[in-house]
């Protein structure tokens, strides 16, 4: 079953996977904001981070502030706009 979650709910839910899958992979394929998001992580680094189709670059090894900006920046013009 694919999931819906909201900006907030995304970002708590990727950190516990994070922080629950240290050295392991861990996966997320559902909808945040109403947009379809596929992630494939490893640590702070994700090697696959698609949404809507259009897949966003991540760098490896990197720290946890920038793992967290990454995660955020598809949803960045929307909240801007509020």
């Amino acid at each position: 079953m694919i999931m819906s979650y909201s900006a907030e709910e995304f970002y708590k839910h990727i950190t516990a996977e994070r922080k629950n899958h240290k050295a392991k992979w861990f996966f997320f394929v559902g909808y945040v904001e109403n947009k379809y998001i596929e992630i494939k992580g490893f640590n702070t680094w994700i090697q696959i981070f698609k949404v809507d189709g259009i897949t966003y670059p991540c760098p490896m090894e990197i720290n946890v502030k920038e793992f967290n900006e990454i995660l955020k920046r598809p949803f960045l013009n929307e909240e801007l706009g509020k």
